[in-house]
């Protein structure tokens, strides 16, 4: 095409920048190409962004959630984040209404009341932090400047894990003052140990999640009046029973991307406390909202904590996290 005036294109090429114009053009055209398979492992194809592999926006979300919780296709990985490091009761609890965060210089339950050091958990990650001491606190901040200073409650499940072999039993806790529906009595706190391995644990929150679950059915396996409604408050726990389940199935769905290989979900310890308390109107508090991770194993060094929580409506706001020692 160019015949005698070839090293005349050349220099108009070269002197106009069109070869570099081309190089891109050239580029653009195999980038073209309709993308390969993505992972979060390996990224083959030109279309796949930073965006796409951590937070997939094609995915559901729980339906209650405040805060949505991303997953990865394989709805296992999870991410792992730094923690938010502040230094007053106050900045923690104006950091938001359901935080959670571990509290390092706790070692018992009244400094774990008075502390002014805390570590804010990112919902949905995972957390590498170096535990001086056992047990490990943690505080959920309960300020909500709109609150109708109703008591509600909080419910926690927490997963750890021990060495093959050993017996794992189901912990129930209830703090005091709650009631049943339609009645007065008031009841006081309730703890209690349940011999459920974690499949048939796992089992029962599938079963007793259901619409149709009976309440009577549920105080039979875990020995007595266990849910209920806090005192002064308007929501029972039986009303946001599911939460267990979702708990469940976030533990055992997220674990392989967390635990070692060779752990055993037979050897998880499992658990699961209501905690009735009043939301702040100012970000001051005489009863702070905390608790421990007893069964937290040096050894092993890993536990999977969920929460939910209510807000004014009612409606529950739910969130987990894996907390592993760097130690």
């Amino acid at each position: 095409m160019f015949g005698k005036n070839m090293k005349w294109w050349i220099k108009i090429l070269v002197g106009s920048g069109g070869l570099i114009v081309l190089a891109i053009t050239i580029v653009q055209m195999i980038c073209a190409k309709p993308p390969q398979a993505s992972s979060v492992h390996g990224m083959v194809g030109c279309n796949v962004s930073a965006r796409d592999i951590f937070f997939n926006e094609n995915l559901d979300a729980e339906p209650k959630n405040k805060f949505r919780i991303f997953r990865s296709k394989s709805k296992e990985f999870v991410p792992t984040a730094s923690v938010q490091e502040v230094f007053s009761s106050r900045d923690f609890f104006e950091s938001g209404y359901g935080n959670l965060a571990i509290l390092p210089k706790a070692q018992t339950r009244s400094s774990a009341l008075k502390t002014d050091a805390f570590r804010i958990l990112k919902p949905a990650n995972q957390h590498k932090i170096k535990l001086s001491h056992l047990p490990v606190w943690l505080q959920f901040s309960h300020y909500s400047p709109v609150s109708n200073k109703k008591p509600r409650h909080l419910g926690i499940f927490v997963v750890t894990f021990g060495h093959m072999g050993s017996v794992m039993p189901l912990e129930v806790y209830r703090n005091k003052n709650w009631k049943r529906p339609q009645s007065k009595t008031k009841l006081g706190e309730f703890s209690e140990v349940v011999g459920l391995p974690w499949s048939e644990f796992f089992s029962f929150v599938q079963k007793y999640s259901s619409t149709d679950a009976k309440l009577a059915d549920v105080d039979q396996v875990v020995k007595g009046p266990w849910h209920a409604v806090p005192g002064g408050g308007d929501n029972s726990s039986w009303d946001y029973r599911e939460f267990w389940k979702w708990a469940a199935e976030n533990c055992q769905k997220t674990a392989k991307n967390v635990l070692d290989a060779n752990s055993d979900f037979e050897n998880a310890k499992v658990s699961t406390r209501l905690i009735r308390f009043t939301p702040i109107a100012q970000p001051v508090s005489n009863s702070p909202v905390v608790f421990d991770i007893r069964s937290f194993s040096k050894e092993e060094g890993v536990a999977f904590v969920a929460i939910y929580s209510l807000e004014d409506s009612g409606q529950d706001i739910r969130r987990w996290y894996w907390i592993i020692d760097e130690d």
